[in-house]
């Protein structure tokens, strides 16, 4: 069954825990991510281990909920995943950390928080933990900036599955890629300006976000070419 997707604010949460709870009932588990190990005085995002603490008290004692990130050791990380594999684990809050080579079909729903400060492609892998099964799966994505445009970028994952599209749209909103013509020409012709700035210095027309790695796009981008194949961030 194709993943139902949302795009929705903060002030969803009591809703989304409520709709968390009816799935653990129904016998599914759940994926929440955050993009943050622990508390940042330096930006206000959602972390795992203060989300974790907190949920557990909005959440009814019997559903287990736990957390997981990449800073701890692997025997740690197996056995979490482990005891998520067998359901004694029913809500996991990690990183993206679990954004490859987890496979828990009985996993129903994704939740991202802070679903703006990640790249299109890489929200299309967090998805793809869920949908594995039998049963319907579902995808939220918590929006909780003010960034421009930021849930007409998101929406793009409720009306697409295609990676490729994903991967090819999130260009144009990190970079604000706006082809200059219509159609393919258009894309190519802001593919090798891009090339142009980030090769030869030339004056970009367009605004990059801080912290965007360009050289990891541009590897993204010879290797479909080279390979005629999809590469996704």
């Amino acid at each position: 069954k194709p993943i139902k997707n949302c795009v929705v604010d903060t002030g969803y949460r009591p809703a989304a825990y409520r709709f968390i709870e009816k799935q653990v009932r129904e016998g599914h588990q759940v994926y929440i991510i955050c993009p943050m190990v622990e508390e940042s005085e330096m930006m206000d995002l959602e972390n795992v281990i203060d989300y974790t603490d907190r949920l557990k008290n909005i959440l009814p004692p019997h559903i287990c909920v736990e957390y997981l990130h990449g800073k701890m050791n692997g025997a740690r990380k197996d056995a979490i995943m482990e005891r998520f594999r067998d359901n004694e684990i029913q809500v996991l809050v990690s990183t993206t950390v679990i954004e490859v080579g987890i496979n828990v079909p009985n996993a129903t729903v994704m939740m991202v928080e802070n679903a703006e400060r990640f790249g299109l492609a890489q929200l299309h892998q967090l998805r793809g933990r869920v949908g594995r099964g039998e049963a319907q799966s579902y995808c939220i994505f918590v929006q909780s900036g003010k960034i421009d445009r930021s849930k007409e970028r998101l929406e793009i994952l409720v009306h697409s599955n295609d990676g490729f599209y994903i991967a090819g749209e999130d260009h144009g909103y990190l970079y604000d890629l706006r082809p200059r013509t219509s159609g393919t020409n258009g894309h190519a012709a802001n593919l090798v300006h891009f090339v142009d700035v980030v090769l030869n210095g030339a004056k970009p027309d367009f605004e990059p976000i801080q912290g965007v790695n360009m050289i990891k796009i541009l590897n993204a981008i010879y290797e479909s070419a080279k390979t005629g194949k999809e590469v996704l961030l």
